[in-house]
């Protein structure tokens, strides 16, 4: 039997009922104004970085700009240099093309979402004409300072290519008259079997048959096309940058070996920090760009 009350009594349980449904009300609406200040502190957040990162794109899209213009200006002048210096200042061209068509490329694909790798990609670009002007002056700005994460991106691909890069540094003296050939030599088989590991000739084949070769093997630019696709990131510009980037520092070495034992006269230590923060790059870039 339903228990009876007082009018007042009801009143009392009404009331009751509704002070308790208005703090659930308040304490409700206060968790979700905590959780809109949140998540609009977030989104804040986010745009302001979103927006600090485009400032600093631009900007070091600027810069590159400029840097490149002017080593346009400066190298179409005419000069004594050797075939192998145009040369390599058609390689540093090439690569500057080369990361135009990538950032061209990037909108509406995986690239979009991997700055890192955009990141990367543009600095290759800046350190190669910035080294591009150094190669030819004989007072060179500090290089930056060596990278000691290079040797545990190389045990990621092989410990033995971790061993050649610190030979490759040990030769790496202005004492040592064949300090040129011994890195570069080094380096330049490291970068080759960075990207023939992750691409073996067998296997690019297989996949690709009809894939363009050199001297009866796949290609450098093949090999990186396969293994972007075979990690679902395809992108035929970012492999053509990425083969422009290795022939880029192939073709300064060519030039380091000329200057340090021909006409050009010897390196010192400044340009040979500089090239070896040149590799480094390469390295790193290589190691994100296949991992």
């Amino acid at each position: 039997m339903a228990r009876r009350v007082t009018p007042a009594q009801y009143r009392s349980i009404v009331n009751r009922a509704i002070n308790d449904y208005n703090r659930q009300a308040r304490q409700i609406n206060a968790e979700r104004r905590r959780a809109v200040d949140a998540y609009n502190r977030q989104v804040r957040e986010v745009n302001r970085q979103v927006r600090a990162h485009n400032a600093r794109v631009l900007e070091n899209r600027r810069r590159l700009n400029a840097a490149i213009a002017n080593f346009n200006r400066r190298t179409s002048k005419p000069t004594t240099v050797t075939v192998r210096t145009t040369t390599y200042h058609s390689a540093v061209r090439t690569l500057h093309g080369a990361y135009e068509a990538v950032e061209q490329s990037a909108p509406g694909t995986w690239l979009e979402d991997r700055e890192d790798i955009l990141d990367l990609a543009q600095a290759e670009a800046a350190n190669s004409v910035r080294l591009a002007e150094a190669v030819g002056l004989d007072a060179v700005p500090a290089g930056p300072a060596p990278d000691p994460a290079v040797v545990a991106r190389l045990r990621d691909v092989d410990d033995e290519l971790a061993d050649r890069w610190s030979g490759a540094l040990f030769s790496l003296d202005p004492r040592n008259p064949d300090a040129a050939r011994h890195f570069s030599t080094s380096c330049r088989e490291i970068l080759v079997q960075m990207i023939d590991r992750d691409a073996p000739d067998a296997e690019v084949l297989a996949a690709y048959p009809d894939a363009v070769l050199g001297d009866g093997r796949p290609t450098r630019r093949a090999k990186l096309a396969y293994s972007l696709v075979r990690s679902g990131r395809a992108s035929d510009e970012l492999a053509a940058f990425a083969d422009a980037d290795v022939n880029e520092v192939i073709e300064l070495f060519r030039v380091f070996n000329d200057g340090t034992h021909g006409e050009a006269g010897v390196f010192d230590h400044q340009h040979l920090r500089l090239i070896q923060g040149r590799v480094e790059g390469a390295i790193t870039f290589i190691h994100a760009l296949l991992r």
